[in-house]
């Protein structure tokens, strides 16, 4: 009996120090946890991104923005680490899922007007009146890419000269719109507002005052400037007429006295 006594005694201290050996190793692995947890929290901070497309012109809302965990050593310039920064800012770029929102990359409304908020530090906004055709028959939207080519008469002449005269530049409304919308259907607009530096924004007012300008349609990805000859019109062929002649001269000279004398064929 005593001995039963005895075993019984043993096995429950044994399961006694097992459950304490479980604890312990549990509060182990929790505190393991949790300092774990506290030295990647110590190496990342929170970023408002995008949590859907937000467009071009846009006023940014609740919905289409969160925060997520990302490295404080990686963390871009610019970038907001609370949602109530960004509510209500407009974006100035087209920002896609995921994507940090930057301060560079939005305007407050609060501060600047709608398009003016749009327009890039030392940049202007002039608008070129235009139609179907000078308009890329509809298809230019906010955010497009564009070439000027001016056309101007040539003075005395029913000719015309034409030549790029900018490259690449931003369009920045159609119209009164400044967001290129969901369906990029094409548009038959009047007004294209442009986005040019101040010595662009002369020319280009220049040559409208010149002339006539149209708009070409180019890749965003194409960053090139072509060397394009300007085209000026072809130059009239003079036909020189020579007088019917009479006769030749000869000259005599006799000492110091020179005669001229005219003789035929």
């Amino acid at each position: 009996m005593a001995s039963k006594r005895n075993s019984i005694m043993f096995f429950g201290l044994a399961i006694a120090l097992g459950l304490v050996a479980a604890f312990m190793a549990q509060r182990w692995a929790q505190q393991r946890l949790v300092d774990a947890q506290a030295q990647v929290a110590s190496t990342q901070t929170r970023v408002v991104v995008a949590a859907g497309v937000i467009e071009f012109g846009k006023r940014i809302e609740e919905a289409s923005i969160k925060q997520v965990a990302w490295p404080i050593d990686a963390q871009p310039e610019g970038a907001f680490h609370d949602t109530g920064q960004v509510v209500g800012m407009v974006s100035k770029y087209h920002i896609l899922p995921g994507e940090p929102v930057l301060a560079a990359r939005v305007a407050d409304p609060k501060t600047s007007p709608l398009l003016a908020g749009l327009i890039e530090p030392n940049k202007r906004a002039v608008a070129v009146r235009v139609d179907d055709v000078v308009g890329v028959a509809g298809f230019l939207l906010p955010g497009s890419r564009v070439d000027v080519v001016a056309s101007k008469p040539v003075e005395k002449s029913q000719e015309y000269s034409t030549k790029t005269i900018l490259h690449n530049l931003k369009v920045l409304a159609v119209d009164q719109t400044a967001s290129a919308g969901s369906e990029e259907r094409p548009v038959v607009v009047r007004a294209v507002t442009l986005e040019v530096d101040p010595a662009q924004a002369e020319l280009l007012v220049k040559a409208t005052s010149e002339g006539s300008v149209q708009l070409a349609l180019r890749n965003p990805e194409d960053q090139a400037i072509p060397q394009v000859a300007e085209v000026k019109p072809e130059a009239k062929r003079v036909v020189v007429r020579r007088a019917p002649s009479t006769g030749s001269q000869v000259t005599i000279i006799r000492g110091t006295q020179v005669n001229t004398q005219k003789t035929r064929r």
